[in-house]
């Protein structure tokens, strides 16, 4: 356990300093290639139905409710 424990602690410290090198590319990349905002579309989107009346509109039907029954 003693002669692997610089190995294991050398394995760690390579894999978070590849972490980070990682990261740090990434980002650099990001920032080479900034892409523009775009507003949000108001217009309605044509591939979208349409917003027509349907069954959402009309009340549902009552549950008949029997009334209860009397014990004796």
């Amino acid at each position: 356990m003693k002669r692997s424990a610089p190995f294991i602690s050398l394995f760690f410290i390579l894999l978070i300093v590849a972490l980070v090198l990682a990261a740090a590319l990434e980002a650099r990349q990001d920032e080479a290639t900034p892409t523009p905002w775009l507003p949000p579309e108001l217009t309605p989107d044509p591939g979208h139905p349409a917003q027509t009346p349907g069954w959402w509109d009309r009340m549902p039907t009552a549950i008949p409710i029997s009334s209860p029954t009397p014990r004796n």
